[in-house]
């Protein structure tokens, strides 16, 4: 299994959910069906690039994006966004990875903004640990994928770049959230005297 390969079993599955209402649950539990019909070796594989996308949407100006759609972010629900943004398919995720601000134009993020997606639907837990609960299934080894994953030697050196820190502002969805960008700019500036 190569990155491509990867993004294609999450095209192919993703392709199937119409409704961004309970989009989590339905998404996470079939990509869980497809990851243990795999080889338990292709499992660990799949992680191993999860986790390399999951790293290069790490940045502070994704935080704050996570933030703006949700009215606040801890460290879980960040965890889980950014396995949503994952979720949203290469061709999205791409756009992210060169322009967080770019979420303004994804349809799920202008429901949110609207009031007809709920403020979590981008996240996705199911889906963050589906590839632990498919390699218990296929092993059942309980937890097995934590070992096999720190084991796990890739063929290719390592794809992935730091996230590009580029400042705080997100116009686009600043303009989208403007109340909850004026409390992210109270919750920074307490943060900041705090610090």
């Amino acid at each position: 299994m190569d990155l491509d390969e990867c993004w294609a079993l999450i095209e192919s599955e993703r392709a199937h959910v119409n409704s961004w209402d309970d989009m989590d649950w339905e998404f996470g539990e079939a990509m869980i069906e497809r990851l243990a019909a795999l080889p338990p070796a292709d499992i660990v594989v799949f992680q191993h690039y999860f986790d390399g996308l999951q790293f290069q949407v790490s940045s502070d100006r994704v935080w704050k994006a996570a933030w703006l759609i949700q009215r606040g972010c801890g460290d879980d629900s960040f965890s889980r966004f950014r396995a949503g943004l994952v979720g949203l398919g290469r061709e999205w995720y791409e756009r992210i990875v060169a322009d967080v601000d770019a979420l303004a134009d994804h349809p799920a993020v202008q429901g949110v903004a609207a009031g007809t997606v709920d403020e979590n639907a981008l996240m996705m837990e199911t889906f963050e640990f589906g590839a632990f609960e498919a390699y218990e299934r296929a092993t059942g080894i309980e937890d097995g994928l934590w070992a096999a994953r720190d084991d796990y030697t890739p063929a290719e050196a390592h794809p992935w770049t730091e996230p590009a820190e580029t400042g705080w502002h997100l116009p686009r969805l600043e303009a989208l959230f403007p109340q909850n960008a004026r409390d992210f700019d109270r919750h920074r500036a307490r943060m900041t005297t705090t610090g």
